[in-house]
């Protein structure tokens, strides 16, 4: 891990996650600037493979994801591509329709999800509390 200490607010899974992505980020950056550059095709190849591996650690494949983790993955609310509404708390943004797109290990007491609004171009983070299902907010 490249912390010399857990910084506050996170677990250590949250961080062997996030390490693992930014490594995956970074080696991607290698590979298509190898594969740009003309580098040879054997190199770009094992460049390539290594992305594929930690892109597998990182969707928790091949055992890259402890078990306890996987446990709180399952306790989600809310599954993948279910559309939801998002409460954000900013009180100047009213509630919107949102795309569940990953789920996310617990951050402090919350579990946490990946969204995005269709009609916005990018996607952000929502813990649990600020998600609703639409059937609730129809009832």
């Amino acid at each position: 891990m490249p912390f010399p200490q857990n910084p506050p607010g996170f677990s250590r899974d949250a961080l062997r996650l996030l390490d693992i992505a930014m490594t995956r980020v970074w080696m991607e950056r290698v590979a298509i600037g190898a594969s740009q550059s003309g580098a040879d095709a054997k190199l770009c190849a094992t460049l390539w493979g290594k992305v594929d591996r930690l892109e597998k650690l990182q969707s928790g494949e091949r055992g890259g994801i402890r078990k306890d983790l996987a446990k709180h993955m399952a306790a989600h609310r809310f599954k993948v591509g279910q559309r939801v509404i998002f409460h954000s708390p900013r009180r100047s943004v009213g509630p919107s329709i949102v795309t569940v797109l990953r789920l996310l290990p617990i951050e402090g007491q919350d579990l946490t999800y990946r969204i995005k609004a269709t009609e916005e171009g990018f996607e952000r983070v929502a813990s649990e509390r600020e998600l609703a299902s639409l059937q609730e907010e129809n009832a």
